[in-house]
């Protein structure tokens, strides 16, 4: 059976004690260069991702030199009815537009933004009609990688939210009959189909007795006259 003395176990428990802090310091080291490896692949993808950044801001650029001269010719035409504020936040554009109601809230966004990890650009339409007296699409988002958008796609797409809102609003604005007295000056009616519709889009007009007569098409101004010479 061995025997220590007092001189080997105070050898032994120091040598014990030496291990010990060996093996935590190994434990350290190893949790430091795990942290060190974890960070340096933070920072990497970090700096990825501000180079993507970069491409994106071009991107998106170009994006919004797509629909410019759109949105500009949108809103001209309905510059009575609608107060336009751009909206520009860290990486995202956006223009906010509100319309004349009485009715009903109506509101119209247009964004451009990059998705988390800027892989992505992203066009999000936003209409908001509250309460909602008329049917309309609340929402719709078309995306591209930033190396593959596709500009025909882009104007299409921006082109079709802008008709559908159009759609939307002017289903509203036939109930609202305060809003057309405030348009009575730019709102006319087909007087054989009854539709009221801004004057700009007549496609015929008749004058009568020092009045004019807008009409939707030739076959109601057709008719009309037919009418007025029946009537005489």
């Amino acid at each position: 059976m061995p025997h220590f003395n007092v001189d080997d176990k105070e050898s032994y428990a120091m040598t014990d004690v030496t291990s010990l802090i060996s093996r935590i310091d190994r434990e350290l080291e190893a949790e430091v260069k795990k942290q060190k490896a974890a960070w340096a692949e933070v920072a990497q993808a970090n700096r990825e991702r501000a180079a993507r950044l970069q491409r994106y801001e071009k991107v998106a650029q170009h994006i919004i030199e797509l629909v410019k001269p759109r949105l500009a010719a949108f809103v001209d035409r309905f510059k009575s009815l609608a107060t336009v504020e751009p909206n520009v936040r860290e990486h995202t554009r956006a223009v906010n537009l509100t319309f004349a109601s009485h009715l009903a809230k109506v509101t119209l966004t247009f964004e451009v933004f990059p998705d988390v990890e800027a892989n992505h650009v992203r066009l999000e339409c936003t209409m908001g009609i509250y309460p909602a007296l008329v049917r309309y699409d609340k929402q719709s988002v078309l995306e591209f990688s930033l190396d593959e958008v596709e500009g025909n796609a882009v104007t299409q797409w921006f082109d079709d939210r802008i008709v559908a809102f159009v759609k939307a609003y002017f289903a509203l604005v036939r109930q609202d009959s305060e809003l057309q007295d405030h348009l009575k000056d730019q709102l006319v009616e087909d007087p054989v189909t009854k539709i009221r519709f801004p004057k700009y889009l007549a496609s015929s007009t008749l004058e009568r007795e020092g009045r004019t007569y807008y009409f939707v098409d030739e076959e109601t101004r057709q008719e009309f006259e037919k009418d007025l010479a029946v009537n005489v």
